[in-house]
């Protein structure tokens, strides 16, 4: 009995960590993006006042 209840809380731990690991994930993507994004509209701006 102990060693199923020790088995199911492995489980449980890795699919919590699976679930953190998930998240970070999928945050760095966005914020690789929300980079990217920025940086674009930066570069766009500073040729735009380059041109006046």
């Amino acid at each position: 009995m102990g060693r199923i209840a020790l088995k199911n809380e492995a489980q449980l731990y890795a699919l919590r960590t699976n679930g953190y690991e998930t998240v970070h994930n999928v945050l760095q993507f966005f914020s690789f993006f929300h980079f990217i994004y920025n940086f674009d509209r930066i570069v766009i701006e500073f040729c735009l006042i380059r041109l006046d």
